[in-house]
């Protein structure tokens, strides 16, 4: 037979444990209240975000492209933020879209027109013209460095 031994420090555990799973119900018996909320609702994240080519020269063109997923599914909108320092009159093909599936691939392009860092950020979200998203999706910043022309 043998003999289970427990040693202060194990007990000080079990006992913060228990402390714990007890602080944490209403009760020891009854459910959560059904107004709180219990779990984060399902939320839009960008995927699979490449820029190409990954080194781009004034003059040229940068292909960005993206993935918006949401667990569960349901129609996606998305906004983004251009910004060029210093400012040299680059552009984005197309700065919002949607409605568009979850795992839709979604692409935009940057023309550049002289060297300069260019900061974009997307933001999705469940409805439209929302200029920075609506609290649904986890936004996505990035930058662009342009060099001279080769």
């Amino acid at each position: 037979m043998r003999v289970l031994t427990l040693r202060p420090t194990s007990l000080r555990v079990l006992f913060a444990a228990g402390l714990f799973a007890a602080c944490g119900c209403d009760g020891l018996t009854s459910a959560s209240d059904p107004s709180r909320l219990a779990f984060l609702p399902s939320r839009i994240a960008v995927q699979d975000l490449s820029v190409v080519p990954s080194s781009v020269a004034a003059g040229t063109s940068a292909r960005i492209r993206f993935r918006l997923f949401r667990t569960g599914g349901g129609l996606i909108y998305w906004t983004s933020h251009f910004l060029e320092t210093p400012a040299r009159g680059g552009v984005l093909s197309v700065r919002s879209g949607g409605p568009v599936a979850s795992g839709t691939e979604i692409e935009m392009v940057y023309t550049t027109k002289g060297p300069t860092v260019a900061f974009v950020t997307l933001y999705p979200a469940s409805t439209p013209a929302a200029p920075t998203g609506d609290g649904s999706g986890d936004w996505q910043s990035f930058t662009i460095e342009v060099t001279s022309a080769p």
